[in-house]
């Protein structure tokens, strides 16, 4: 996580691969691919967590092939990711059942003449586990930008919820590489 400057009155964060952010104030910034970031607003604190997950979830990707799981590697997985940021909010004195969640990310931009199917689906497995623990956890998904073969921008202003998320085209943001 690298705080690179001020943006206005914000403090402007940028996560990467495997890293998350919760509390308030800061402006947060992540670019995905394959990845997908899930966001979660508490308005009752006026506190947010923003994630960006390289993995599905510890089934597949995890416990079988012995992974370290402990924090923050363990912040590649979609599912420990969202159970640590709901844990933080709710440590935090957030209502788990306001929680306003929203779900970036997971395009298809891997796949090349002769790649595996398994590594094609990366972007939409990321979004099918993304969805499923939102709804496993009894949360509430104000909104998506999924899928398409397209990178995306994502700016989290964890002090209000409001989020702004946008397509990153070829040489537009210079050399920021999406995950």
């Amino acid at each position: 996580m690298d705080i690179l400057r001020k943006e206005g009155d914000h403090r402007l964060v940028v996560i990467g691969p495997g890293e998350l952010y919760v509390g308030s104030g800061p402006l947060v910034c992540t670019v995905l691919g394959p990845c997908v970031s899930v966001v979660m607003y508490a308005p009752d604190v006026g506190a947010g967590g923003i994630c960006h997950a390289l993995l599905p979830g510890l089934a597949v990707y995890g416990r079988e092939r012995g992974a370290d799981l402990a924090p923050p590697r363990g912040f590649r997985f979609v599912d420990v990711s969202v159970d640590h940021m709901l844990r933080s909010l709710t440590g935090l004195g957030a209502d788990g059942s306001a929680l306003e969640v929203m779900v970036f990310g997971g395009a298809s931009m891997l796949a090349r003449g002769g790649e595996s199917e398994a590594r094609h689906r990366v972007g939409e497995s990321n979004v099918e586990r993304a969805l499923g623990i939102v709804d496993e956890r009894g949360l509430r998904l104000v909104r998506r930008d999924t899928g398409g073969r397209v990178a995306r921008k994502v700016l989290f202003h964890t002090d209000t919820g409001e989020v702004s998320s946008r397509p990153v085209r070829k040489g537009r943001w210079g050399a920021a590489r999406a995950g």
